[in-house]
């Protein structure tokens, strides 16, 4: 009976942390519908070559890279919604651990970053 017990607590801990790291992550369509409201706070974490480049929708430029980077969050309402992303995820994945120990409410992030939306893009001109 003890393993048993075990087993479930077990079982509970890996899904409750596993479940933690996958309810931050947000799909190019859940983005795309991000495009149709003003009033979203879209944060491109890439440089500004990157960001001049292209970008999504109307996302404002804040540079993971920069020395300024933290104090550039202030402007952004941290009882809001954010959504961020970089070009694959991994900037964007550190910048959203900075927002919330900073006293963001919420952050989320793009899956597969600026690549994947590109992707996503070619795939939808391509029909």
């Amino acid at each position: 009976m003890k393993k048993v017990l075990l087993f479930f607590m077990c079982l509970y801990t890996v899904q409750f942390g596993w479940s933690d790291e996958i309810t931050h992550l947000r799909d190019v369509k859940t983005y795309q519908t991000l495009m149709n409201n003003d009033t979203v706070q879209l944060i491109d974490v890439r440089t500004a070559d990157e960001f001049n480049a292209g970008t999504i929708g109307k996302a404002q430029n804040i540079d993971y890279l920069s020395e300024d980077f933290k104090d550039k969050l202030a402007s952004l309402d941290k009882d809001e919604p954010v959504y961020v992303f970089c070009r694959s995820g991994n900037r964007s994945e550190k910048a959203r651990h900075i927002m919330l120990d900073l006293g963001f409410k919420e952050v989320y992030d793009l899956q597969g970053g600026y690549n994947a939306w590109q992707q996503w893009e070619a795939t939808k001109e391509q029909k």
